[in-house]
């Protein structure tokens, strides 16, 4: 299925709407949320629940990033923040993220890199994308991979789906991310998310509020 398109709309926090299957969702830029309680760790630690959030406007269910995380504490309790100020506590992991879709009625099922290796990571991915599904990853920096497009860290971003050039839409929450053709999207080429994949990582078997090691344990999350 190969009918994602945007649209740019010129708005700092939203600048992109990304449409698929008839339904659309904008492309928030987690760094400029200003709004509610829970602001702070939408620009800090935000992006998983940005992409959680994307994910559930493209299957009809309307929430914002902040919205998601005043869902996960109603689901999970309030995190504590670390005595140095850690605020990862706010991170949702992959398991988290299932469970969330999960409580919308939304099927969603997270996997590692670690047994399939990334070849067989990534031919999932895209099977995965050819029959609409969306998929949330992390993209996780390396050393081998310098030129990172998503972001100069461990980074969740949605994969709405396959253009027709063959290319994988990409909607990106973060400020730091490389842009060819505006921000909040991006078009990459399977090697490039390949690239961006810890082969060491299998998912966590964590929901919420506990610090984890992104490099121990990222995956991936296949929507719909």
């Amino acid at each position: 299925m190969k009918n994602p398109t945007y649209k740019f709309t010129g708005d700092s926090l939203t600048p992109a709407i990304v449409s698929f299957n008839s339904k659309t969702t904008p492309v928030w830029m987690q760094q400029r949320w200003q709004d509610g309680k829970y602001a702070v760790y939408v620009r800090q630690n935000g992006c998983g629940h940005t992409c959680t959030a994307m994910a559930c406007n493209l299957l009809g269910i309307n929430i914002n990033p902040h919205e998601h995380i005043e869902r996960c504490v109603q689901l999970w309790g309030e995190p504590s923040i670390a005595k140095n100020g850690n605020q990862q506590y706010y991170f949702i992991t992959p398991c988290g993220i299932v469970e969330s879709l999960r409580g919308f009625g939304i099927k969603a099922e997270c996997f590692g890199y670690k047994n399939q290796g990334v070849d067989g990571a990534i031919s999932h991915i895209l099977e995965s994308l050819s029959q609409g599904k969306l998929v949330i990853f992390i993209s996780s920096p390396s050393k081998d991979f310098k030129d990172n497009p998503f972001s100069k860290g461990d980074h969740y971003v949605l994969a709405v789906g396959l253009l027709e050039s063959g290319k994988i839409l990409i909607a990106n929450s973060s400020i730091n991310g490389v842009y060819d053709i505006g921000e909040g999207v991006q078009e990459v080429d399977a090697e490039t998310v390949k690239k961006s994949f810890n082969p060491i990582a299998e998912p966590i078997k964590k929901t919420w509020g506990e610090i984890v090691d992104l490099h121990e344990g990222i995956g991936y999350v296949v929507i719909g």
